[in-house]
């Protein structure tokens, strides 16, 4: 009898163990929490941060709501009417200059993305280095954002543009929040059909009292501007 007792004995000792052992391997295909948890393959801030960054991405859609609400010479002379009649605004573009400027736009974010890099290195090092030149030294221009990006048909101000008129000062007006004494650069880009080769010019401009942001244009940029040319404007701010 002391024999059967000590065999059964052993013998639920032995079930109780294996029993024990598979508890303990098969609890981790039980839990969801780390091997099923979904959250490390659908959160990727590595690639999203580039196309989310306010810092570094551009919008993707075409922005055109700026509005033109006054033209100055530098010289204080009197723009004559006839010039003054060949002011554009940015609803005058062409469904053609739209589809162009919204191309270059696509082409800019897609630089930026693909290479999470601020939207001023998308231009060549002489505009980077032009932009630069008109930031104050508290600000760098990796942290320009663009703002703003539309066509502005200027062909027909171009032709009609005479240098005794000196610099003109476009004065105009964004949705965004400007305050005076924000820095604001704006970047012309001139279209060349012919070649799709687009010429990148940086200008001056300040925003002044009222919020309006006022854009230097000069001989030499009006110079460049033909009647085949598609022109643009992005602001970067």
């Amino acid at each position: 009898m002391s024999k059967k007792l000590i065999s059964l004995v052993l013998a639920l000792v032995l079930v109780l163990t294996v029993g024990s052992a598979f508890a303990v391997e098969s609890s981790p295909s039980t839990n969801p929490s780390p091997s099923t948890n979904p959250s490390p393959s659908t959160s990727s801030p590595s690639t999203s941060s580039p196309s989310t960054s306010p810092s570094t991405n551009p919008s993707a859609t075409l922005m055109t709501n700026g509005t033109i609400v006054g033209v100055l010479s530098s010289l204080g002379v009197e723009l004559p009417a006839d010039f003054l009649a060949t002011v554009p605004q940015p609803a005058d573009a062409t469904e053609e200059e739209v589809a162009a400027a919204q191309e270059i736009l696509e082409a800019v974010n897609a630089f930026v993305v693909a290479n999470g890099l601020p939207v001023v290195e998308y231009f060549g090092m002489d505009v980077q280095t032009a932009i630069t030149e008109k930031l104050p030294l508290n600000v760098a221009a990796d942290d320009l954002v663009l703002r703003e990006f539309f066509a502005l048909p200027l062909n027909a101000m171009a032709a009609a543009y005479d240098p005794a008129y000196g610099d003109i000062i476009i004065k105009m007006e964004f949705p965004v929040d400007f305050e005076e004494g924000d820095v604001v650069v704006p970047v012309l880009g001139i279209l060349d059909p012919a070649t799709d080769v687009v010429t990148w010019i940086a200008l001056d401009a300040v925003v002044n009292a009222d919020g309006f942001v006022e854009i230097t244009f000069t001989e030499d940029v009006f110079a460049q501007i033909t009647a085949d040319s598609i022109t643009m404007l992005a602001i970067l701010a």
